[in-house]
């Protein structure tokens, strides 16, 4: 009997379809999506191109051409070596050469490629826009749709998901304290907890709600998220998402998960029916990193609370105006400095003052008499120049010239 109830080591065996769903699911989507727009591109060149013999074309790695597949193989069948020679020559001739030559022709023009996208760049939902939704009702906890409105916006803002990631979520990825809500990552873009991210750790984020844990304050988003996890925790289909469809007649929820093209509509709905331009759910991510960077928080925290891990995060750093100014002074010329300098230049000499009288030391006027040309000036005068005292009058400052009454001698 003990026996028996003993626990098995091992589960039981899967199936190979179970096997082969697996190993699909794991490759993210938008990577099967790209691998598809790949062979597609890679067969329309392959049917296209004139010379399909490997014997003809050139061999610049001094490759056995013998041993190779010519083109006309189709891609599942081409050996290693044949599909990395075929690849090359695709790579060269439709990417590296032409498609290089006509961008830098383009620009050589004049006209930028990045300049005529037509894809939009997305754009933070300001306070102003958030207020809005609040005022109108759109977000809160009146109804079972404003508060599962609420608490997608909100997980979207203060924990920086993405879009993909909402579908994702499970009851078990938070914890709610008295003050604070914790995010424990289980899967995202950059961690998928396979054999690759072992070294990695998930991300955990710990957003605190308000600093003492008896405050009262409103709207309190410990107290919604409580509130939300207690009408959905007993759904038998908790341990399949997270979110999950209001109902319409009660303040309650059905037991229907919310789908992901659904969700990713809250947003775009929410806008539009507080009268506001049409945002996308990813736009609450690009909040996240826009309200961090223009607070003045330093790139590593912004980094882990957004989960980012490329140079992705810097396109989502916008500046405020009052940034941008502050950043233009700094590098701009000092304008107060300059204008004192202009007025100091162009300040016009004062005039002196009428019968203004100047009293000399003898030091200065051995070093006047000094500087005297003699030559050039009558000897009656030469004989009265010494003298104890002597007034200069109707002075200026340079270039001027002076009329010189000695004292005693008229």
């Amino acid at each position: 009997m003990a026996s028996s109830c003993k626990k098995r080591r091992f589960r039981d065996p899967q199936s190979v379809e179970r096997s082969i769903d697996n190993v699909r699911n794991a490759i993210p989507q938008t990577t099967r999506y790209k691998n598809r727009w790949g062979v597609r591109i890679f067969e329309d060149w392959q049917s296209g191109r004139e010379n399909k013999a490997v014997m003809c074309e050139s061999n610049p790695f001094s490759l056995d051409l013998q041993n190779l597949q010519n083109l006309e193989t189709e891609l599942c069948s081409m050996t290693a070596r044949t599909l990395n020679f075929w690849l090359i020559k695709f790579v060269q001739e439709t990417f590296r050469r032409v498609l290089d030559s006509e961008m830098k022709a383009t620009h050589r023009e004049g006209e930028s490629l990045a300049e005529n996208r037509t894809r939009r760049e997305k754009e933070a939902i300001t306070d102003d826009e958030e207020g809005l939704l609040w005022s109108k009702g759109l977000l809160g906890d009146k109804t079972a749709q404003s508060l599962v409105y609420t608490i997608y916006f909100y997980i979207g803002k203060i924990f920086g998901l993405r879009a993909c990631e909402h579908r994702q979520l499970r009851l078990s990825n938070f914890v709610i304290e008295n003050n604070k809500i914790c995010y424990r990552e289980n899967i995202s873009k950059t961690f998928h907890g396979g054999l690759k991210d072992l070294k990695k750790k998930p991300r955990i984020v710990t957003h605190y709600c308000h600093e003492d844990e008896e405050s009262v304050h409103e709207p309190c988003l410990v107290q919604m998220f409580k509130q939300y996890i207690s009408l959905v925790s007993e759904l038998p289909k908790i341990n399949e998402s997270f979110y999950f469809r209001p109902s319409k007649t009660a303040y309650k929820f059905e037991n229907a998960p919310i789908g992901i093209h659904k969700l990713n509509s809250i947003v775009p709905f929410l806008m539009k029916e507080a009268g506001l331009e049409i945002k996308t759910a990813h736009c609450l991510r690009v909040t996240t990193a826009t309200n961090l960077f223009r607070a003045g928080h330093q790139e590593k925290l912004i980094r882990e609370r957004t989960g980012h891990v490329s140079s992705a995060l810097f396109t989502y750093e916008k500046p405020s105006n009052d940034q941008a100014m502050a950043v233009s002074k700094c590098v701009g010329p000092s304008v107060s400095k300059i204008v004192s300098l202009v007025d100091n230049c162009f300040k016009p000499p004062s005039k002196p003052k009428e019968d203004e009288k100047f009293q000399i030391s003898d030091e200065e006027l051995d070093k006047f008499l000094s500087e005297v040309d003699w030559s050039k000036i009558d000897k009656e005068v030469q004989r009265r120049t010494i003298a104890e005292k002597f007034v200069l009058s109707n002075s200026t400052s340079t270039n001027c010239s002076f009329n010189i009454s000695f004292a005693g001698n008229k």
